[in-house]
C-alpha cells in the first residue's frame, strides 16, 4: 500500500528460493533452501477495507481458506493481490 490506496503492480515470486549465494561467509550445514509454503492475498483497493484469503501448503497439498470455506486446490498459481508471502526452511544437509 502507499497511503491508503493500494499498489497494484504484479510481482512473480519463486516457489523455492535458494539464498546461498546471498550469504556473507560459510552456508549453514542445514543449507539455504526456503520452499513457499503460505500466501495471504488482499481482495480489495485501500488499506481500510477488503478480505484476506489464505492459500497454505499442508502435507503437498495446496489449501485455499476463505472464511469457513477450505479447498483444496489442483495446482498453485502465483496471485496478484499477494499481500505476504511465507516461506520454510528445508533442511537439506551439505
Amino acid at each position: 500500500f502507499t497511503k491508503a490506496e493500494k499498489v497494484r503492480t504484479f510481482v512473480n515470486y519463486p516457489d523455492a528460493l535458494d539464498l546461498s549465494e546471498r550469504l556473507v561467509g560459510p552456508p549453514p550445514t542445514e543449507g539455504c533452501l526456503y520452499q513457499l509454503c503460505a500466501v495471504v492475498c488482499h481482495h480489495g483497493s485501500t488499506s481500510r477495507s477488503g478480505h484476506y484469503t489464505t492459500e497454505t501448503l499442508i502435507d503437498g497439498t495446496w489449501f485455499s481458506f476463505d472464511d469457513p470455506k477450505v479447498t483444496p486446490l489442483v495446482t498453485f498459481k502465483p496471485k496478484a493481490d499477494a499481500y505476504l508471502l511465507f516461506y520454510q526452511r528445508q533442511h537439506v544437509t551439505t
